[in-house]
């Protein structure tokens, strides 16, 4: 299965729930100075902005994981991982303050389509969580 988000220059849309709150957005990812950049781009239905731009260092071959680096406007600096396990892309991240953790899991219906799974951890204890659909813009 070859992923078309993460590792292809695209412009995605996003719909879902944070919480339960309704959310919009943009995700755009590229390459740039031999890093993959991902900006994202989400607002709730409570006007709230969700910004978080990656820095990835790209996959090496034969390898299912990479780092990478974030600014998230909630969470601040984040450091994590992504790895690829068949149709799902899978995130781990902390942020500076070491109480503070989360996973995403995105998982590819088609070339198109991806849906996403995360929570948000403090201390251990799940704070919240989201579900969105990611629709690739042709």
């Amino acid at each position: 299965m070859n992923h078309t988000f993460l590792l292809q220059p695209a412009v995605w849309t996003v719909t879902g729930s944070f919480k339960e709150l309704q959310v919009t957005g943009k995700t755009t990812v590229f390459p740039r100075d031999g890093k993959w950049i991902i900006d994202s781009f989400i607002q709730l239905e409570n006007g709230a902005i969700l910004q978080t731009d990656y820095s990835i260092v790209p996959l090496k071959e034969a390898c299912a994981s990479t780092s990478f680096t974030a600014t998230s406007t909630v969470l601040g600096a984040m450091v994590g991982t992504f790895t690829i396990k068949d149709n799902k892309i899978i995130e781990d991240y902390g942020t500076d303050n070491p109480a503070i953790t989360g996973q995403e899991i995105m998982t590819m219906l088609d070339e198109s389509h991806y849906i996403s799974e995360g929570i948000l951890y403090h201390q251990g204890i799940s704070k919240s969580s989201w579900s969105l659909t990611f629709t690739k813009i042709p």
